[in-house]
């Protein structure tokens, strides 16, 4: 067994991805089904090398997105939804001027129970909050953007949003990753390129002997699971991605940086692509 370190730098899709490996590589011969390479049978029974390696990638995100709500009160749940509708549209046709785009969520709804009071008809029993993300791209001045949209009545921020409004501040504006599925298999591809190159260093297998792609094509990805730590300055979470996916919705973090993953990865190339 032979232990190798060396770091590539990949350009995919117009994002950098960096993967460094740290690899050992060992020959398991075993009888397994038939495998398909490009919708081909190449053969029924094959050996498949196995090979692990420690990889680090880099998800920059390409949105910023400001997580909000903006609320209303009246006598008739009629006309605190009207009400929502006009505020809705005025953020809509602001964002779109700032070059962006506001996104409506869900709306909560609810009501105070009218009980042993002389001016009830003077209350506003009916209160409801519209829940909308108005994402922009990554480089816009965010600061800007939220100073023009909250007079436009945005009231509540972040997560944790309540029909009544809380005290206590929440962070509200996220760097996103736009397709996280896409951004994902890049980092997992980049390692799959970056393991089989330390492999084939100063190599003599038979796979070393054949073209780059021809290699890639004909390994796959086992399993693989990098993670992340992001942080807001108190608190610290992780991000996980895995390969194979589980269909993850969202990546992103309160920091304008590039979220940094560090895991392990496992793959094994088909010998039966060897022969023609």
């Amino acid at each position: 067994m032979h232990i190798r370190h060396n770091v590539i730098s990949l350009f995919f899709l117009g994002s950098m991805i960096v993967v460094s490996a740290q690899i050992s590589a060992k020959d398991v011969a075993s009888e397994i089904p038939a495998q398909a390479i490009n919708s081909q049978i190449i053969r029924t029974a094959a050996e498949r090398q196995i090979f692990s390696g420690l990889c680090t990638g880099v998800i920059s995100p390409d949105q910023v997105v400001l997580v909000t709500g903006f609320s209303s009160k009246g006598l008739k749940a009629t006309e605190v939804g009207i009400r929502l509708d006009q505020t809705g549209m005025l953020i809509s046709k602001k964002a779109e001027q700032l070059g962006g785009k506001a996104v409506l969520k869900d709306r909560l709804r609810g009501a105070h129970t009218m009980t042993l009071r002389s001016d009830n008809a003077e209350q506003a029993p009916y209160t409801a909050v519209q829940l909308v993300d108005i994402e922009f791209p990554v480089t816009t001045e965010i600061e800007r953007a939220v100073d023009a949209l909250i007079p436009l009545g945005l009231d509540r921020f972040g997560r944790d949003i309540q029909l009544e409004p809380s005290s206590s501040s929440q962070a509200f504006v996220f760097y996103r990753v736009k397709d996280p599925e896409k951004g994902i298999e890049n980092v997992f591809d980049a390692c799959k390129r970056a393991v089989l190159a330390q492999a084939c260093l100063n190599s003599m297998q038979p796979m070393c002997e054949l073209p780059a792609e021809k290699v890639i094509q004909c390994t796959r990805i086992d399993y693989g699971s990098l993670s992340a730590e992001t942080h807001n300055g108190r608190n610290r979470t992780t991000i996980s991605i895995e390969h194979p996916s589980r269909g993850h919705k969202s990546l992103e973090s309160t920091g304008k940086g590039s979220l940094q993953f560090t895991g392990q990865a496992n793959f094994s190339f088909a010998t039966a692509c060897i022969t023609p």
